[in-house]
């Protein structure tokens, strides 16, 4: 079938698009016509998001229409012209276009070559192509000169038709008595959130946890980094038919918040967190099973836990859909250099594991300070630095005074001091922005992650823009272990450790561990352990 017109529609004439009854008609009619391809590309995910973003970005659309001016094909973008960069339109999971089968490769062949011509960029990078979409007509579609490279991935997913797993997963020990824990603390209850007001109090609490979970493990800040985001799903959850948002709590305490985007009876997971505090109750996984429950007795089949690998996902899902991550490459000579990284970063994962037997997946947290030590030193003195690594050096190295303490032998600090002081708040540790070379604030998120996994708590003092300190409780049994070494004890108790003093508060100068013992709740405490010299770096 032969195609009339393919355009290329920039800025103002983009947005007269989206805003033309006519044209969003007949994008909607395309739409309904293509059932497996890129939900993402529709009218009512799409036209909302140009009209908050395109304050930002210059709407780009790539229209294709038959000889009966019938809409074909469709490709919703932007450029963002401070990066340079031909990006996605929306929030995608996934990404891809909308076309007739007839007319698929065609088109995406003359925008691969717009693209070429009209923007000043050697690549084109693509999210992950949405499961009904084909890495080979990417390939079928390219010109002489362009060339093709890709990342393989796989999307879990979970048929909640089948009931099988889900019984399975509420027999199991560990669910059951996360469960009962929460039940037993206070109002544990399942949300669906269907006003936009309300979802915008709750993805003012979310959108914490994301950032904090998001920067640890992939140093991005989804919300921080993008002011308009709230908005934006606080308009979108209005369309029925596209978003559905819930949310887990605990009395006020938000647990987990999840939110996909919904097509007939087929869910896919987008917006996901849960409190970092909580993470040894598994509140993430307490959501999802919830959350598949409402799904299934709402007529949901299919539960797409969102592309890419974790331990959660496998135990839910019954399946899993291999996905293609491709670059379209304009220029040879960026071709040529995509492939030789491919090989060193092949090669030298291949190195660390078979030859030094590392395991890479641990190295997170080091991997990011080294990485980030050469911005950290910019802007700090040498005497400031050679001061932090001397304290650091001390503190690992040097033997320190084991301090043990019981409860009744402690004077309380005046209220009002004790009063600053909160118990389990992680946001706080985004307020973190000290100089110390050697703690950034990524490696602070990653170490927290894994103290609230243990099931350590965390003490901070801050106001809303800044940490002051913060320390951390641990349970000790028979013995302090300390790297390579250990100290026997002789009554169970708690170690008070990792003390970190940002900024000194103006009412009450803190040098040592000992002066924030007196300002904690210790109610549940009766034998207390600290080292009261070297377990303290100061900023």
């Amino acid at each position: 079938m032969k195609i009339k017109s393919i355009q290329l529609h920039r800025s103002n004439e983009a947005l007269e698009l989206i805003n033309s009854d006519v044209f969003v008609k007949q994008w909607r009619h395309l739409s309904t016509e293509l059932p497996d391809h890129c939900r993402m590309q529709e009218a009512e995910m799409l036209c909302i998001w140009y009209r908050h973003y395109s304050v930002v970005f210059e709407p780009v659309i790539f229209t294709a229409f038959n000889v009966s001016n019938e809409l074909v094909s469709f490709l919703g973008m932007v450029w963002d012209k401070k990066a340079q960069e031909l990006r996605h339109a929306g929030h995608p999971q996934y990404h891809g276009w909308l076309a007739k089968p007839d007319y698929e490769i065609p088109f995406l062949r003359e925008v691969f070559r717009l693209i070429r011509d009209q923007f000043p960029i050697q690549k084109l990078s693509w999210s992950v192509l949405s499961p009904g979409l084909s890495i080979d007509v990417l390939r079928s579609a390219l010109s002489s000169g362009m060339n093709i490279t890709y990342e393989e991935t796989s999307s879990p997913m979970w048929n909640i038709k089948d009931p099988r797993r889900l019984k399975k997963l509420l027999k199991n020990k560990n669910i059951k008595t996360s469960f009962n824990k929460y039940k037993r603390r206070g109002n544990f209850r399942f949300e669906v959130i269907k006003e936009p007001e309300k979802l915008r109090k709750v993805l003012h609490i979310a959108k914490n946890q994301i950032d904090f979970r998001k920067e640890a493990i992939n140093n991005v800040l989804p919300f921080k980094s993008d002011p308009i985001k709230i908005e934006f799903y606080c308009e979108q959850v209005t369309l029925p038919g596209t978003m559905l948002p819930f949310a887990l709590w605990l009395d006020d305490q938000l647990l987990s918040f999840n939110m996909g985007v919904v097509s007939n009876n087929y869910f896919e997971g987008r917006v996901t967190s849960f409190d970092p505090s909580e993470f040894r109750n598994s509140p993430g996984t307490i959501m999802l099973i919830k959350l598949s429950e409402y799904l299934t007795e709402n007529g949901f089949e299919i539960f797409d836990l969102s592309p890419g690998t974790s331990s959660y996902k496998d135990r839910f899902a019954d399946s899993n859909v291999k996905l293609f991550k491709p670059t379209i490459h304009f220029s040879k000579t960026n071709f040529q250099k995509t492939l030789l990284k491919k090989r060193i970063i092949k090669g030298s994962r291949n190195l660390l594991i078979d030859k030094f037997g590392i395991n890479i997946t641990k190295t997170r947290k080091w991997e990011t300070n080294l990485r980030e030590l050469p911005n950290k030193l910019k802007g700090i003195s040498l005497l400031k630095i050679l001061k932090n690594i001397s304290e650091g050096i001390g503190s690992s190295f040097n033997s320190s005074n084991l301090i043990h303490l019981d409860r009744s032998s402690i004077k309380p600090a005046s209220l009002d001091l004790s009063r600053r002081v909160k118990i389990q708040n992680y946001e706080d540790l985004l307020k973190y922005s000290g100089t110390h070379p050697f703690l950034n604030r990524r490696g602070l998120l990653i170490d927290a992650m894994s103290k609230f996994a243990k099931g350590e708590i965390l003490y901070s003092v801050a106001d809303d823009e800044n940490l002051f300190w913060y320390v951390w409780r641990k349970k000790v049994k028979g013995e302090i272990k300390m790297k390579n070494d250990s100290i026997s004890i002789e009554e169970d108790g708690f170690l008070f450790y990792d003390f970190y003093q940002v900024k000194i508060l103006k009412e009450q100068p803190i040098n040592n561990i000992s002066q924030i013992i007196p300002l904690l709740d210790l109610s549940d405490v009766e034998h207390i352990y600290f080292f009261e010299k070297n377990d303290f770096f100061k900023e």
